[in-house]
């Protein structure tokens, strides 16, 4: 961090080779095209080259780069304010990258990702942030610019209404089976 600060490019280009996955995560999050994501990171990038010189490292790295990520994305929001359908196949590919899920079935999967989508976007933000790029409290209220109990709050209230998304698909649909992420979220709530 020190010598990407200093100037030193190789330093600067290792950082974000380090934070790509989260960086492209989260601006998917908001666009859901990979295309699109990828041009965000992209931009964000540019911006953060530029900006580095004045970051004074009270927050990590990986926490100031969302940051900016998330405000590109929401720019880009603003800008086009586009309100398309969710593709599903570019959906269900944002997700098929995460290391942890290693669920045994694709429906499982398919299931988990509809409930996240579910889920208010200040909700689904905290989610996401905290269980798929494990960051702590604070780090997700720096990325989501509010408070740290707001970002709890937001936080637990995903769960909770997870956990109700998640039962009422197994009622309705009876397919749902229970697997590692659903017993993750699950030990989260109670």
């Amino acid at each position: 961090m020190n010598r990407a600060v200093l100037g030193d490019t190789l330093a600067f280009e290792e950082l974000l080779k380090m934070t790509y996955t989260s960086a492209y995560r989260l601006a998917f999050t908001f666009v859901k095209k990979p295309q699109v994501a990828d041009e965000i990171c992209q931009e964000s990038y540019v911006k953060a080259h530029r900006a580095l010189p004045r970051f004074r490292q009270e927050a990590s790295f990986k926490s100031w780069l969302l940051r900016i990520v998330r405000n590109t994305a929401l720019n880009y929001l603003r800008s086009y304010k586009k309100t398309e359908e969710l593709d599903k196949e570019a959906y269900r590919l944002g997700y098929d990258h995460l290391p942890y899920l290693n669920l045994e079935q694709e429906q499982t999967k398919a299931l988990l990702a509809k409930g996240i989508e579910k889920l208010p976007p200040r909700q689904k933000q905290a989610l996401e942030l905290r269980v798929f790029e494990e960051m702590s409290f604070k780090e997700v209220a720096a990325v989501m610019e509010c408070p740290f109990d707001t970002a709890k709050a937001n936080y637990r209230h995903a769960l909770l209404t997870l956990a109700k998304i998640l039962k009422k698909m197994d009622a309705s649909e009876n397919k749902f089976e229970e697997k590692t992420a659903y017993h993750r979220l699950r030990e989260e709530i109670l």
